[in-house]
């Protein structure tokens, strides 16, 4: 069984939990479909091969496929194993109790701290989802003013995930771009006030170039992940690149940051021309901040 059972949950028998949802109906021995569902799609587009069969189409369409066109002896001796499957009433346990698998693969908090916030803790009724919002807001705020920024960075990414679920792109948007100018700002967790004593001020100094993400040494450039969003986004979206670099600079200009590297123009044009979308208006900006920070802290 996987280590998550013991360390999330506690569990150090799993297989006796397995037996009691059997028993009382939650789960059955599923057929050979399931089994079928567990497999790649290379390996299925295989078996539909050895049949003559195509091989092109969804999971789904691949696997009704091979159904059809292998009988029951063939598929039994070729996938002898069998897995457990949701019953009706299993399927309607997870349906009405689905924040448990939610943050079982999101990790946002434990189904035990959200158990007590649903059900000892919630005198309005909120449902999960609001819960989750509610506790992101508070977990912001609370790494912002105790100068956590790097953490800050962290739940405000985690809020750009959630709305993106939602389908609230331009919320997520806005999130984003604050992700992107503090991965830009060079401030990390417990940046407060500029140090006076050298050591210190060498320190922070390393500490803010790591923190610009950069390769070269020349153009200081944003994580592939951030970036990878910002297309989405784009895609989306659904503006033209003239409306989606208008609105980029807009979003950018409402991000207030203390001490930041790079200005709300300049981020907006970095992201930008990393996605294709503008011409790099910083030359070797590397070297732009490590002059800027240097300035700020006196150096």
């Amino acid at each position: 069984f996987q280590n998550f059972w013991k360390w999330n949950y506690s569990v150090l028998e799993p297989q006796e939990l397995l037996n009691s949802l059997f028993n009382r109906g939650f789960i059955q021995t599923g057929g050979i479909k399931s089994v079928l569902c567990k497999l790649k799609v290379n390996e299925l587009k295989e078996l539909s091969a050895n049949k003559n069969q195509k091989t092109t189409g969804k999971k789904d369409e691949l696997i009704e496929r091979i159904i059809a066109n292998y009988n029951e002896d063939e598929l039994n001796k070729n996938f002898p194993d069998r897995y457990f499957e949701l019953t009706e009433k299993g399927e309607t346990e997870l349906k009405e109790n689905d924040y448990v698998s939610y943050l079982h693969r999101h990790n946002y908090m434990t189904v035990w701290e959200m158990n007590q916030l649903l059900y000892n803790d919630n005198p309005s009724h909120l449902k999960y989802r609001d819960i989750l919002w509610r506790e992101f807001n508070k977990r912001s705020g609370e790494h912002f003013q105790n100068h956590d920024f790097g953490l800050y960075r962290n739940t405000r990414l985690n809020m750009h995930d959630f709305l993106m679920e939602e389908e609230k792109y331009k919320t997520a948007f806005a999130l984003l771009a604050e992700v992107a100018s503090f991965d830009l700002s060079g401030l990390g967790n417990g940046d407060k006030l500029v140090p006076r004593d050298e050591i210190s001020r060498k320190i922070i100094f390393e500490s803010k170039m790591v923190n610009l993400f950069t390769n070269d040494k020349e153009e200081v450039t944003l994580p592939p992940g951030i970036l990878r969003y910002f297309e989405k986004l784009y895609d989306v979206l659904e503006m033209s690149d003239e409306e989606f670099i208008e609105y980029t600079y807009k979003e950018f200009s409402q991000i207030k940051i203390h001490e930041r590297t790079f200005n709300s123009d300049e981020c907006a044009n970095i992201l930008l021309s990393e996605i294709g979308k503008e011409e790099r208006k910083i030359k070797n900006s590397y070297a732009v901040a490590e002059q800027r920070v240097k300035e700020l802290l006196g150096m």
